[in-house]
């Protein structure tokens, strides 16, 4: 049976106001779990998660960013998601006005987009407006050159590395 319910504590079989989806080559999904600050990995088949992104890796981590900090396993308000052609994760971290990229597999991110490269820095327009920094950024893709796009929605522009 399906119900609504105004809170569920976190775990590998809830969501909070997804927003985002994608879908692996192999069939896999993984799910933009806006409402608890984190994305879930749901292999092919399944409808249970096996993998979390955000929360420091925690499935049932709580649903509050500030509780965890700043890093390269948090996430704030994540909306956006795309993958490139060898499966690497591109994340929109929305309320930390930036772009996280996961390798395949990896749960720790690598690199960062909007943020002068730096993993603990969260400001909008991170050193003022210029071509590197990001404000509540939401959609993103990836073309088939693999050229990433940032609708980066608080400067009202659309970036394009």
């Amino acid at each position: 049976s399906f119900t609504s319910n105004s809170y569920i504590a976190s775990s590998e079989n809830s969501l909070s106001h997804p927003l985002g989806l994608v879908i692996d080559s192999s069939g896999a999904l993984y799910v933009a779990d806006t409402g608890n600050n984190r994305i879930l990995y749901y292999p092919s088949g399944s409808t249970t998660a096996t993998r979390v992104y955000g929360q420091n890796g925690s499935m049932t981590g709580s649903a509050s960013s500030s509780s965890i900090g700043l890093s390269s396993n948090s996430l704030s308000s994540p909306n956006g998601l795309a993958l490139d052609s060898s499966g690497g994760l591109y994340i929109s971290d929305y309320g930390n006005n930036r772009v996280l990229y996961f390798p395949s597999g990896n749960t720790t991110a690598t690199k960062v987009y909007g943020q002068s490269e730096s993993m603990f820095s969260n400001a909008q327009n991170y050193g003022g407006v210029s071509s590197q920094s990001l404000n509540s950024p939401s959609g993103i893709t990836i073309d088939s050159t693999g050229r990433l796009y940032i609708a980066d929605t608080g400067n009202n522009r659309v970036l394009y590395y």
